[in-house]
């Protein structure tokens, strides 16, 4: 038998519904297990199939016993921040936000985690759960075909994805979602946003998505800007599957886990160890780069969720920093294992 992804209600997921159906759910056992569609791709232990995605208080010894211990990070803290002034010193960072919280009721912690930068390609993400949500009570939103605008390639500025969209050409939302998430392709986050405006006659829409992911008090009227701290909330509502219900919140991890981005986060874990994330890069900054990169680290048994935003002179130096930084989280998370409080 395939290998199957468990699914543990959240509390805080039952009070978005109706009252008949949270007592339906309250009946439920605590963890149900579904199968993997048999069209998705196999996966190796340790990955999303195979890791309790919520919340450990549910009476699942999958979901509460620890494998590492609970103890607080302040060594790996002043270790980080030490890494840090040491690349400002050397001229390769100008300033960087981090903050890292264990999913497995664990410890958190940040470095200038109140440091506010320019959110960039993160606020695609909150798009992406908002056409998910929607689904939710109209599966046929996903099925829609919208065309390419013609003469748009100038959204492709800064990042550029392996295959560009062309005019003309006709994509189901699904599609768009799949390239917004897995590329950060620009054209298909603008098409879809404007798609949501044009059915719902106003962008009101998308800062409801903000507002209810916890987002829109650091988004002004140029450019969203957003914290470390602020942002990594919203992978522990991922992880609870708090905000959408379990299919489309098992749909979205699987979205993020397309992202091909490989040189921050990704760089500094071992290879094969799913990361469920999202990268931003905004180059309008008076001549600096800023590189951002935040999602779930899938350690075995304990995921963890991880945000590094930069802001500094190359995309490549700071990328390196990023990967550095996820590095030595995961060599911290390792050397746990096994050690308990």
């Amino acid at each position: 038998m395939r290998s199957a992804i468990l699914q543990c209600r959240s509390p805080v997921a039952v009070a978005r519904w109706l009252l008949p159906v949270a007592l339906a759910v309250l009946a439920l056992p605590a963890c149900t297990t579904r199968p993997v569609p048999d069209d998705a791709a196999p996966v190796e232990a340790g990955s999303p199939a195979e890791t309790c995605y919520q919340s450990p208080w549910l009476d699942s010894e999958a979901c509460r016993q620890p494998v590492i211990s609970k103890v607080p990070y302040a060594s790996l803290k002043q270790d980080l921040v030490k890494y840090l002034d040491e690349q400002k010193q050397g001229g390769a960072l100008q300033e960087a936000g981090v903050y890292f919280r264990d999913l497995e009721d664990g410890p958190h912690f940040g470095v200038n985690e109140y440091a506010t930068f320019a959110a960039a390609s993160l606020f695609k993400l909150p798009v992406v759960i908002q056409y998910l949500f929607l689904a939710e009570q109209d599966p046929s939103l996903l099925a829609e075909r919208l065309v390419v605008p013609d003469n748009w390639d100038f959204y492709y500025d800064i990042h550029v994805p392996p295959e560009k969209l062309v005019g003309g050409q006709v994509h189901t939302v699904d599609e768009l979602l799949l390239r917004t998430t897995a590329y950060s392709d620009n054209v298909a986050f603008l098409m879809l946003r404007q798609r949501l405006i044009d059915r719902y006659g106003s962008d009101q829409v998308l800062h409801e998505a903000y507002r209810q992911l916890g987002l829109e008090p650091e988004v002004d009227d140029r450019i969203g800007v957003i914290t470390v701290m602020r942002y990594s909330s919203m992978f522990k509502l991922i992880y609870d599957a708090a905000f959408l219900n379990p299919r489309m919140s098992e749909k979205l991890v699987k979205l993020i886990l397309a992202t091909t981005y490989d040189k921050a986060l990704v760089h500094g874990v071992p290879a094969g160890v799913p990361v469920a994330h999202k990268f931003g890069i905004w180059g309008r900054d008076q001549g600096a780069i800023q590189l951002h990169d935040c999602g779930i680290v899938y350690f075995p048994d304990n995921p963890y969720a991880l945000c590094v935003m930069t802001r500094g002179r190359s995309q490549d130096e700071l990328a390196a920093v990023i990967a550095e930084v996820s590095r030595r989280v995961y060599a911290e998370v390792e050397a746990r294992r096994g050690r308990r409080p």
